[in-house]
């Protein structure tokens, strides 16, 4: 009777050990390693050693820390940041220290990156009345005839629309977005890779197109009709235009009956750098 008492007992403390401790109970067989880590509490901050068991993991912890070569660390962040810098498409980034200079024009398309707050300056006789952007940005705002832009790191591709006065007439103006992805243009010379010039600008400063001269005009009027293969301007309705693109500039031949200032193929015409 006292056998069968004894060995129930022992039944019973077994039975609440491994209720209490389940995870002495667990054992991946194909990394026995692994699975007494588990058992010990590693947290992988440091290489988990069997034979260093009588140690205490934070005294395990700093003699790893300390031992770390230099020479490997650095390596590792280089590789680490060179990773980073080609997933967020600022490998080799060249930021232009000074502004870029573009003419206002009715449609713009810019080029920002979203590691970098981005300066839009308008001319000083121009005010910004209002600007709505169609993309999530981190930083948004205006005042007067500056406004400050940062897309957020997932926004796509998107347009700013503005609203612009310069104190007597009201202009309508739209920037398009596109994310900058650093030097895309290259090829492979002698198992290396070139690039051609590449940079990023961060402050952007419009300025009023300049005026153009009569004889440009003219000269514009005639690489239309050629480029079109035209032999005579046609432009059905008054305040009708045209479009031609020459170099990075846009340019549009409007037919104006009442305040044109040159002719050609019967027709008074204005020609302007925007519709507005």
């Amino acid at each position: 009777m006292n056998n069968k008492l004894l060995f129930v007992s022992m039944v019973v403390f077994s039975m609440s050990l491994f209720a209490k401790f389940p995870e002495a109970n667990t054992y991946d067989v194909n990394n026995p390693q692994r699975a007494n880590s588990q058992n010990l509490g590693f947290t992988g901050e440091y290489p988990f050693d069997k034979r260093k068991l009588s140690v205490p993991p934070v005294v395990q912890k700093e003699r790893f820390e300390l031992n770390l070569k230099k020479p490997i660390v650095k390596d590792l962040q280089r590789k680490v940041k060179r990773k980073q810098s080609l997933l967020d498409g600022t490998l080799d980034i060249a930021v232009l220290q000074k502004p870029i200079y573009r003419a206002m024009r009715t449609i713009d398309t810019l080029y920002l990156h979203s590691n970098f707050i981005t300066t839009i300056i308008f001319p000083k006789n121009i005010v910004i009345k209002t600007a709505g952007a169609s993309f999530s940005t981190n930083e948004f705002s205006y005042s007067q005839n500056i406004l400050l832009l940062q897309p957020t790191n997932n926004a796509r591709n998107g347009n700013i629309v503005f609203s612009l006065s310069n104190g007597n007439r009201n202009y309508m103006m739209t920037i398009f977005v596109k994310q900058y992805f650093g030097k895309e243009k290259c090829r492979v010379e002698n198992g290396n890779y070139k690039c051609a010039d590449d940079y990023l600008a961060t402050i952007i400063k419009y300025v009023q197109p300049k005026k153009l001269t009569v004889d440009f005009q003219l000269q514009l009027l005639e690489d239309y009709l050629r480029l079109n293969g035209l032999k005579k301007l046609t432009i059905p309705h008054n305040l009708g235009y045209v479009v031609l693109q020459k170099g990075k500039e846009t340019y549009y031949i409007i037919r104006d009956d009442e305040f044109g200032t040159i002719f050609k193929s019967g027709l008074s015409l204005t020609i302007k750098n925007s519709i507005n």
